[in-house]
């Protein structure tokens, strides 16, 4: 690492990533060939930013004028670019030096103190005022983006219908599971929404929340949700013997939907046997006024 490389970086007045990559650029060049060729992996790494966005830094430098890329290649392959830092550009003037201080120690050969710092000419006023050499393309700004975190629910998560489920999940919750939905590019649409209401009822009747429920599909990467995943995760599961004479035994999902068909065909057994009780009573009054009539007769 070069020092001053390192210094004259940090002094330049660029956006915060910008300046990142500057001074990762400055950590990897040599103060005695300046050789600095760092390949675009290597710079991501170093900075913690993606491959695209430190070739967009260094792209914008470049055009301001703050570093030159020199391309390089061997037999048609293409190798990592060297980099020039300009240390002239964008560099702050230097002070003026105190006079009259006996105890200056001052290095003539390589820190040498500027006694006149040479005027800038000022478009405002006019007049020879000294201030810092500005750039002459300033580095584009970037945008402040409004992203969010990822563990906090988006502003869409309060037009979500949550009717058709057992209760609405925690905020917390929901914000983890609406993250994973984005990351795996499934939207949340009404018909998702009632599909994993009707898992999410299977589900409470086996002893799980909803929060739960959305827990486990943020853990174990679910786009998608059933109530039979789950089984697993019940003290007591049965589930089909992996032996070869093995018998069947169904799941808790399986029983929970046995219980409720049992349940609706007894419902229809009770109607059925009320509907035969009114019809046996309706046709005794009619055997009887039949048999009245044919008395008289």
């Amino acid at each position: 690492m070069s020092f001053e490389a390192f210094a004259w970086a940090a002094r330049q007045r660029v956006t915060s990533t910008q300046k990142l990559v500057l001074l990762m650029l400055a950590e990897r060049h040599n103060k005695d060939t300046g050789q600095c060729r760092p390949s675009h992996d290597t710079l991501a790494e170093d900075c913690g930013l993606t491959r695209r966005s430190v070739i967009d830094q260094i792209g914008k430098l470049a055009q301001a004028g703050y570093i030159t890329v020199l391309p390089r290649a061997k037999d048609n392959l293409r190798l990592p670019n060297q980099y020039r830092l300009n240390f002239h550009f964008g560099i702050q003037a230097a002070p003026k030096a105190p006079e009259d201080d006996p105890y200056l120690v001052v290095n003539d050969v390589h820190h040498p103190v500027v006694n006149q710092v040479h005027p800038v000419v000022n478009d405002v006023h006019g007049g020879g005022e000294p201030r810092a050499q500005e750039p002459g393309i300033k580095p584009g700004r970037e945008p402040k983006s409004r992203k969010q975190r990822a563990s906090a629910p988006p502003a869409q998560a309060v037009d979500l219908d949550f009717s058709t489920w057992p209760n609405p999940p925690a905020p917390q919750v929901l914000g983890d599971w609406l993250h994973l939905r984005r990351q795996r590019r499934a939207p949340v649409t009404p018909t998702v929404l009632e599909s994993f209401g009707r898992e999410l009822h299977l589900a409470a009747a086996m002893g799980f929340t909803v929060d739960q429920c959305l827990a486990k599909c943020c853990t174990r990467n679910w786009q998608g949700f059933e109530a039979s995943w789950l089984e697993r995760d019940l003290p007591n599961t049965n589930r089909t013997s992996g032996a070869a004479h093995g018998s069947y035994r169904e799941s808790a999902a399986e029983r929970v939907l046995r219980h409720a068909a049992e349940g609706e065909r007894e419902e229809q057994q009770r109607r059925s046997d009320q509907d035969r009780r009114g019809l046996g009573q309706a046709g005794a009054v009619i055997d009887g006024d039949a048999h009245v009539v044919g008395s008289h007769g």
